[in-house]
């Protein structure tokens, strides 16, 4: 089988001189054109060896470190010698001055170091890690980590953002990543959920820190942060917002921070980009955020947002909370009497789906495909016959319930809160209440209710027009569970 060689050589004229003397049946030669493409080949395939044309790899400082996994070759023409010190730093193996012989020495170089790296090849796929963060959780890496008192090196690239996590016998030794070190990094990095991960461990019997802080304190700090940005952006209403700047001339009252996070937002109006563009940490850049929106300085851009469909940031959020590993299908129940909404609540996701909508007797049913891989089953069951039985049948990989109820059907208050504390004692399953037909004020009306009902306090309970999607869709971000001993009626 040919050694499987990547060329990094965007000179055409060159790169053909290097194909012509690899030899049609010992090496394969599979040419890329930048850093990008390069490490997207190496998570595809690994390499027998890497030779690269210095003009390509000369600026890459931050994340090389790819290099020393690989027999690698720099070639190029002027290398300065500082150049050529930090690329042997970087892991690479010969650093190689051009000329018309350049590219037989290439070959002859590689079969010098061809026997080594045979032996290495084995070790890297056996001991690296490599994956996508989409269904990875760094906190996860983290706290296995800490329990088994690992040394790992956790490295992530996401476009032009990057992180590194340096892990000795589960404390934090070192974080860095775009902008930031130490502890700040290290939050940020816990907080982020995209792009590649490169993940290996390794045997030292002590280490110089140069961030030392606690796993575990980190683990705490970092959730603490995620329940705060989750509930400014279920406030919204909008998983990844798009903002606009107000033209509110108050511009000589904000601090020099909001005027940092102002100019990003002039650039980049989104919010997952403002987080990984600033130069501060990621819970102090949402914190900036929300006081500029609060002080009506930027807005939601509800003309950019789609509030007919869901995103792709409301699938991936409802495919984290709601499916676990390797399941792809699941039910949701909405439970309700005929007036309260429900059916019209199911018609509204069924229209907007384009898919079918039966109606048998007290149950509605449609089919949801969110994504290729997940889909939701939603049931709508009566509570005023057949409820006990309906429900027990469709018990299995119930994945949460949406309780609707009727604002003004004031001679059901006591049996509805039967059902729903019946419920949330049988069925440990998220759980959010959304209160329909309001016609006085919402607020008074959601605290009456929700002493009516006596619904606990984890319980959240929504107002809901059910023909509006977007209400509808907001109903999954409040979706909420509770042991079966807060139910007490």
């Amino acid at each position: 089988m040919p050694s499987l060689i990547y060329l990094l050589e965007s000179d055409i004229d060159r790169a053909k001189k290097i194909v012509d003397v690899s030899g049609s049946t010992e090496f394969q030669v599979e040419l890329v054109s930048n850093v990008s493409e390069l490490a997207d080949n190496i998570e595809n395939t690994l390499p027998d060896a890497l030779f690269i044309g210095f003009p390509w790899i000369k600026d890459v400082d931050k994340d090389a470190d790819f290099l020393k996994d690989f027999t690698t070759f720099v070639y190029g023409e002027n290398i300065p010698m500082e150049q050529k010190l930090r690329l042997y730093d970087q892991g690479v193996n010969r650093v190689i001055s051009w000329n018309e012989n350049t590219p037989r020495v290439l070959f002859q170089f590689l079969k010098m170091y061809g026997f080594r790296y045979r032996e290495l090849k084995p070790v890297i796929q056996k001991y690296i890690t490599r994956g996508n963060l989409e269904g990875f959780q760094i906190k996860e890496i983290l706290l296995n980590a800490i329990l088994e008192k690992k040394n790992l090196i956790l490295k992530i690239q996401d476009r032009d953002w990057y992180g590194k996590l340096r892990i000795f016998q589960g404390e934090v030794m070192e974080a860095a990543c775009s902008g930031q070190v130490g502890v700040d990094a290290a939050l940020s990095i816990l907080q982020h959920q995209k792009g590649g991960f490169r993940l290996r461990g390794y045997s030292k019997g002590e280490e110089i820190s140069t961030a030392s802080v606690s796993g575990f304190a980190l683990l705490v700090e970092s959730g603490f942060e995620s329940e705060a940005i989750e509930k400014f952006l279920n406030d919204l209403g909008v998983r990844n917002p798009i903002f606009k700047l107000s033209e509110n001339e108050t511009k000589n009252t904000i601090s020099p921070e909001q005027s940092t996070i102002i100019e990003l937002l002039g650039k980049y109006p989104e919010f997952h980009s403002v987080l990984w563009k600033s130069p501060y940490h990621v819970y102090k850049t949402v914190r900036l955020i929300e006081q500029l929106y609060r002080q009506g300085l930027i807005a939601v851009d509800k003309e950019t947002v789609d509030l007919n469909r869901f995103t792709e940031d409301d699938i991936e959020y409802i495919r984290k909370k709601l499916f676990s590993s390797g399941m792809k299908e699941g039910r949701l129940i909405v439970l309700g009497f005929p007036t309260s909404g429900k059916s019209h609540l199911i018609k509204t996701l069924a229209g907007i789906h384009r898919t079918d909508l039966k109606s048998v007797q007290s149950l509605d049913f449609t089919r949801i495909q969110l994504a290729k891989d997940i889909r939701i089953n939603v049931f709508g069951i009566s509570t005023d016959s057949y409820f006990q039985p309906m429900l027990q049948k469709l018990s299995m990989d119930i994945l949460a319930c949406f309780f609707i109820v009727n604002y003004n059907q004031v001679d059901k208050i006591e049996y509805t809160r039967y059902l729903l504390h019946q419920f949330l004692t049988n069925f440990s399953v998220p759980v959010v209440i959304g209160l329909t037909y309001i016609e006085n004020d919402t607020r008074q009306a959601l605290a009456e209710m929700r002493k009516n009902l006596n619904v606990p306090e984890e319980i959240e309970i929504v107002p809901l027009d059910p023909e509006n999607f977007d209400q509808i869709r907001q109903l999954f971000y409040h979706l909420k569970t509770i042991s079966s001993a807060a139910t007490e009626s």
